[in-house]
Formats: structure tokens, C-alpha cells, sequence
């Protein structure tokens, strides 16, 4: 993984190398920085990992080769009989690292994707090239939901045969134990006993354009002015 910054791709990956154990796999977690303003995850005492100091989400030459040198490595060493790299960094010299190393399968999943006005258009454009021959590279590639496989393959990343959604999987457990009525919930987070309450869950970053929210929350006041709007991130 690129980076175990708090989200939903760090939580999944450090899920399955917890749990694929007890379905008779060995594991092992290789993981980058995140930045400084994300958060990070560190992953508990006893779990198999190696960390990759070089190996971060912004594009760095010389960081990348190194990153790529130490991914290799670890391949070399372990040698293992499946990769699966997840997000856009750890995705590329993964693969490419794996497939140098004829490990029998690579996998790689979809979080979502940065291929539509995200970057500039040439960047976009490099992107996707690098994507599509990626994908040539990839045994199975995942989407955590119908509409990432659709568009990535209306791209042109990958054919239909190679890839399979299956929706991200986290733990809820914990979550259920500190159930509480909404009454409860609202007086502990000091909101109106009465209206609409709107949640919004994730990371305060643009990709997850809270800017359409706030642009809704304005047409939905006028007429429902009694509406209250919760950010969690």
C-alpha cells in the first residue's frame, strides 16, 4: 500500500493481513508515508509489515527508484505466491516490481480513481496510459464497487473477464458496542432535539468534494431551514 493514511484503503489492508491468516495465508504488509496533514496508521505490534520510507503518494524520480529497489527486495526475499498492491503508487511499482519477479499472480485493487479532472490533462493522459499497461500486467484487478469497474473500463483499463467488485470490508464491531438513541446522540454532540439531521463521513481533502455538499446544504435549507448538516473527518 502506499500509505496507511486514516481511510478506508488503510483500514481494508491492514484488515486482510490481520484475517487472511485464518484462511490459511501467509501475510505480509508493505506500506509507505503518508503525509504529514493525513494521519497515519501504525500497524499493531506482532503484525507482519515492513515499512518503505521512500515510498510516499507524491511523484519523486529518485524516491521512486529507491522505492522500487526496496519493493523488489522484499519480493526477491519473501517470495510470495500472490501481490495485490493497492492505491496508484504502490500499484505501479508493485506490479512492475512482481511482474520482474514472475510472482504467479498479481492483483490490484480500486479504491476509487483520480483519472477524470483531477490533474491537468496531460497528466491524465499519462496516468491512463500507465493504467492501461498496468492492467495488461494484472491477473485480476478489484473494484469496490459496480461504478469503479465501470468507468476504469470505459477507459480502457483492463477487459471485463479480468475484473471482480467486491465491496470493502470492515470491521463493525466495535461501533455496535457504543450504540446509543438518537436522543443521546444528539444531546452529546450538541445538536437540535428535532429536524433533519445530514451526515457527511470522511476526509476533509478535495477528492471528496465536500464543495457539492455545502452547494446541496444551501438548497435544502430553503426549505427545510430546520435541516442541521454534521462533518465527520
Amino acid at each position: 500500500m502506499t500509505r496507511l493514511n486514516i481511510g478506508g484503503p488503510a483500514r481494508q489492508g491492514l484488515f486482510l493481513t490481520r484475517e487472511l491468516p485464518s484462511r490459511g495465508y501467509d501475510t505480509r504488509l508493505v506500506w509507505g508515508a503518508a503525509g504529514l496533514e493525513e494521519g497515519q496508521f501504525d500497524p499493531p505490534e506482532g503484525l507482519p509489515s515492513t515499512f518503505v520510507g521512500s515510498l510516499a503518494r507524491e511523484l519523486n524520480l529518485a524516491r521512486d527508484r529507491e522505492a522500487y529497489r526496496a519493493i523488489r527486495s522484499e519480493i526477491e526475499s519473501y517470495r510470495p505466491d500472490i501481490v495485490h498492491t493497492h492505491l496508484a503508487k504502490a500499484g505501479a511499482l508493485g506490479r512492475i516490481a512482481a511482474h520482474r519477479q514472475n510472482v504467479p499472480v498479481i492483483v490490484h485493487t480500486f479504491h476509487g480513481h483520480v483519472l477524470q479532472e483531477y490533474f491537468s490533462a496531460l497528466k491524465n493522459r499519462v496516468f491512463l496510459a500507465a493504467e492501461r499497461a498496468l492492467a495488461k500486467r494484472t491477473d485480476a484487478l478489484v473494484g469496490v464497487a459496480p461504478w469503479v469497474r465501470d468507468e476504469l473500463l470505459a477507459m480502457g483499463i483492463g477487459r471485463p473477464d479480468q475484473w471482480h467488485v467486491v465491496p470493502v470490508g470492515i470491521d463493525l464491531k466495535p461501533y455496535y458496542r457504543n450504540h446509543v438513541t438518537s436522543r443521546e446522540a444528539r444531546a452529546r454532540l450538541g445538536l437540535p432535539e428535532t429536524g433533519p439531521i445530514i451526515g457527511c463521513v470522511g476526509r476533509l481533502v478535495a477528492i471528496l468534494d465536500h464543495r457539492t455538499l455545502f452547494e446541496a446544504a444551501a438548497h435544502v435549507l430553503q426549505h427545510r431551514p430546520d435541516a442541521t448538516f454534521v462533518l465527520a473527518g
